[in-house]
């Protein structure tokens, strides 16, 4: 099983902490397809077309990981994956 947590407006917008997986997605790209399709019509909140949306942050294990190689990612039963907005201040 792989845990996705959520994090600040995304958590807000989905209205969920947290989502398991039971299906083992063999990549990050894989996980994230299957998130596509657990939410449904609130996919537009983390995609843009194929890929995230810019100002949104992957972290694996508590690191964070590059965008723009997703299907070079592998995962494992028990990982969990953290996805929450680009930090901000003042």
């Amino acid at each position: 099983m792989i845990t996705i947590r959520f994090y600040a407006w995304i958590r807000e917008k989905f209205g969920i902490r947290e989502l398991r997986i039971d299906k083992k997605p063999q990549t990050l790209c894989d996980l994230l397809q299957l998130l596509r399709g657990e939410i449904g019509e609130k996919a537009d909140i983390l995609f843009d077309g194929d890929g995230i949306k810019g100002g949104i942050m992957i972290g694996i294990n508590n690191r964070l990981v590059r965008l723009d190689r997703l299907e070079d990612i592998y995962l494992r039963d028990g990982d969990i994956i953290d996805i929450m907005p680009l930090g901000s201040g003042g």
